[in-house]
């Protein structure tokens, strides 16, 4: 979710650390991205609560292009009545291409990046949306023009859960761009506790994701494994778009 949104901040915890690992599969199984994420939450006892983070990402084409991204974020929300909340968050620091191919002639480069987001939520519905890329950063070497264009999300998420600790999630994502048509994401799931939760993202004309989640307790600790399928049905061009994910996270008590 702190890829949708600065402003993301988990429901419980005192520190969280998350990574990731995606790879295309088939004829693009060259390309890859992993991420490295690490924050520290701090929680009011009026119910205002404040969270520094630091993001890492990366990918790669192959082995001479990689696209790493590195952020410092903060967030803070802060209760409007017993039951809903408001919250916000900026997140500052750098993109950029690295090309390393011995007979290149394109010219590596870093620029500044930023995000900010907003959002409303309470234990049954979280809204809000977020800015992307918001500096339109440009890059202009000899050959062309390297810019990375500002853009949207909106997204909302209800929640049911049940006496039995079983309950159901729904969300929907709206990706805004610039210069492509905009995206749109359905996502359900089923879940129980913190620690089991299956589902599926449909993007619309696009692929099927498939995914499901595992925890397992130490003491007051929680440990996360994310698998993610996203398959190549419905996908306009299924070849590209099958590939295989991995995340872990820990959650510190």
């Amino acid at each position: 979710m702190s890829q949708i949104t600065p402003a993301y901040i988990g429901e419980d915890g005192r520190a969280e650390f998350t990574s990731g690992y995606k790879s295309l599969t088939g004829a693009f199984r060259k390309i890859s991205s992993y991420y490295v994420t690490a924050s520290r939450t701090f929680r009011k006892e009026k119910g205002s609560t404040h969270l520094i983070r630091l993001q890492f990402y990366n990918e790669k084409e192959g082995s001479y292009i990689s696209s790493p991204r590195a952020y410092a974020n903060y967030a803070y929300l802060v209760p409007l009545s017993e039951q809903v909340s408001a919250y916000t968050g900026l997140a500052i620091g750098v993109a950029g291409a690295y090309y390393s191919a011995p007979t290149t002639t394109q010219s590596s480069f870093t620029l500044p990046d930023g995000s900010l987001g907003v959002g409303l939520k309470s234990n049954w519905f979280d809204v809000g949306g977020s800015m992307m890329q918001a500096f339109n950063s440009k890059y202009a070497p000899v050959a062309s023009i390297v810019e990375y264009k500002r853009f949207y999300h909106v997204y909302a998420l209800l929640k049911k859960e049940w006496a039995s600790e079983w309950g159901v999630k729904g969300q929907i994502l709206w990706r805004h761009l610039p210069s492509l048509e905009d995206e749109y994401y359905g996502t359900a799931s089923l879940f129980y506790t913190k620690n089991l939760e299956f589902g599926a993202t449909m993007k619309y004309n696009g692929a099927l994701s498939v995914f499901t989640l595992l925890g397992l307790n130490a003491n007051e600790d929680r440990l996360q494994l994310m698998l993610n399928y996203n398959s190549p049905f419905f996908g306009l061009v299924p070849a590209y778009q099958s590939n295989l994910e991995i995340g872990l996270m820990y959650v510190v008590d």
